[in-house]
């Protein structure tokens, strides 16, 4: 018995290795980085790394819904800790775009899932994806909703708009070292956070917003995460 659960103890490492590393270089290198320096930057055989994922397109998505439960276990830890909600949602912010790179999630899982719509494993897959991002949504929503209701948050966006900044915030660009890269990402940051924080009292927006504040029923309809049958 203490055997098995040693065995299955380490299994779970293993994995939580091979997403953490495959995580990582799919931000530093892409998506068609070699999957035998995944498992050697996670410290496992490649056959241990095939085991737990019998395909690319399987690891991809086991990043993307890792990266959606550490999204949705950092909104939960802002709500515990009674943050006020503009520093909670700067948390929230750095860490999405920072740590998880949200913009690669969704290219990443549409290029798994191409070609392979009569995967159903697949298929079950996003459709937890789905479910946890909505999830996330959902509670980026009511923290969009609190910093505005503190008056620190501009009065004419929503959560919509805040994902999206996240997803091209958090984009890889050929930008040449991967210092610079963050460098720009960093400073891109705060002009976006900047843009995000109400005016003060009497003070006039230098730019007007075109069209009307994204919300999240917005996001799942034009970013979606399926199998097409």
């Amino acid at each position: 018995m203490a055997e098995g659960t040693k065995l299955r103890a380490d299994a779970r490492r293993n994995r939580e290795r091979v997403i953490a590393a495959a995580r990582e270089l799919f931000t530093e290198r892409g998506f068609d980085v070699p999957l035998e320096d995944v498992a050697k930057r996670a410290d496992v055989g490649i056959a241990t790394l095939y085991r737990r994922f019998p395909d690319r397109s399987s690891l991809v998505v086991a990043v993307v819904l890792d990266n959606l439960g550490i999204m949705r276990a950092e909104l939960e830890r802002v709500a515990e800790e009674g943050l006020d909600a503009w520093t909670g949602l700067l948390r929230v912010m750095r860490t999405f775009v920072l740590e998880l790179r949200v913009g690669m999630m969704l290219p990443l899982m549409l290029e798994a899932v191409r070609g392979r719509e009569s995967d159903g494993a697949l298929e079950d897959a996003v459709r937890v994806a789905t479910e946890r991002r909505d999830e996330v949504l959902g509670r980026m929503a009511r923290l969009v909703e609190r910093a505005q209701a503190e008056g620190t948050l501009r009065s004419d966006v929503a959560v919509g708009d805040v994902m999206i900044g996240f997803v091209q915030l958090s984009r890889p660009l050929p930008l040449g070292s991967r210092e610079f890269g963050r460098e720009v990402t960093l400073r891109h940051f705060g002009l976006f956070a900047d843009g995000l924080r109400a005016a003060p009292e009497g003070a006039p927006r230098t730019t007007e917003l075109a069209g009307d504040p994204l919300t999240g029923e917005d996001i799942g309809a034009h970013l979606l995460l399926r199998v097409e049958r």
